[in-house]
């Protein structure tokens, strides 16, 4: 992770939208998986997260 720090290539302007991402994917697959009503939303809402990069 320092290395990834210290490289002027990755800054935090581009790894900040990529954890942000996870987080969200996360954050919904874990909400959604309980829920069968809202399955098929989580699932249609992760699949448009990972599409959309």
């Amino acid at each position: 992770m320092l290395r990834l720090m210290n490289n002027k290539d990755w800054q935090v302007e581009n790894i900040a939208p990529l954890l942000l991402d996870s987080y969200y994917i996360s954050m919904l697959s874990e909400k959604y998986r309980k829920n069968p009503l809202f399955g098929f939303l989580g699932e249609f809402t992760e699949r448009f997260l990972i599409l959309k990069h």
